[in-house]
């Protein structure tokens, strides 16, 4: 969930990961259907907000991997629901999933956090305009690398209040499967860090040559003052 250019408005950055096809849907050329739709459910009545669903179709299945589509919602704060469906148009094979989604207020959230956005280096998938215009490089729902890929992560904090704005300070940790250390990075941004809107971006590029095959814990902590807020990605190195 990253702030939208509204004045109010969150942008919600989908990545839909469509499952490894069959032999006969790479050679039949089987297009996908993705559909993304978002609602408030328990808003007061005449205050809630449904968002259409949008379809977006890919090309055919070029290869025998899951098919990652980007696509994005944009909602107003509170609790939304997130519908996601997919559809084999030729085969007619079709699933959905529901995921519950709470939008900050960007107006008036003191301090707040978007979600990581996770992407290995070859990972080129085309992003809607509105997603490329946040975010540095498409996502991945992918979460097992090899030790010789790179690695990115990208977050945004959100600040709100008079000037001038008190620093924030991020630190980053990855844990082996056992609970050690294996990397910590401390950054602080500083006011200058920060837009007009109070947004500021934070990148980092873990090297996964110094890792073992295993399972890991990225956390990524952000404080301002007493507040904590506080992000983890699992992944493994295979």
């Amino acid at each position: 969930m990253f702030r939208g250019p509204g004045k109010n408005e969150g942008i919600a950055a989908i990545t839909t990961a469509v499952g490894t096809p069959d032999e006969e849907d790479l050679t039949g050329g089987d297009m996908i259907n993705v559909a993304l739709g978002a609602s408030q459910p328990f808003a007061r009545y005449g205050e809630r907000d449904r968002v259409p669903p949008s379809d977006y179709r890919t090309a055919p299945q070029p290869e025998a991997r899951p098919l990652e589509v980007q696509g994005h919602l944009a909602v107003r704060p509170g609790y939304q629901r997130i519908d996601i469906g997919a559809e084999r148009v030729r085969q007619g094979r079709m699933g959905s999933i529901r995921l519950p989604l709470d939008v900050p207020d960007f107006e008036k959230d003191r301090f707040a956090m978007s979600g990581v956005i996770v992407n290995a280096a070859e990972a080129a998938a085309p992003m809607p305009p509105a997603l490329a215009a946040i975010i540095p490089f498409p996502p991945t729902t992918r979460r097992s690398f090899a030790a010789n890929e790179q690695l990115r992560v990208f977050l945004q904090v959100y600040v709100t209040g008079p000037l001038p704005l008190m620093p924030v300070t991020i630190t980053a940790r990855v844990k082996d499967g056992g609970g050690a250390s294996v990397f910590e990075e401390n950054r602080t941004l500083t006011p200058e860090h920060f837009d007009r809107r109070g947004v500021a971006s934070y990148r980092l590029e873990p090297r996964l040559a110094a890792l073992a095959p295993g399972p890991y814990l990225l956390s990524i902590d952000a404080k301002r003052d007493l507040i904590t807020l506080t992000r983890d990605v699992r992944f493994e190195i295979r």
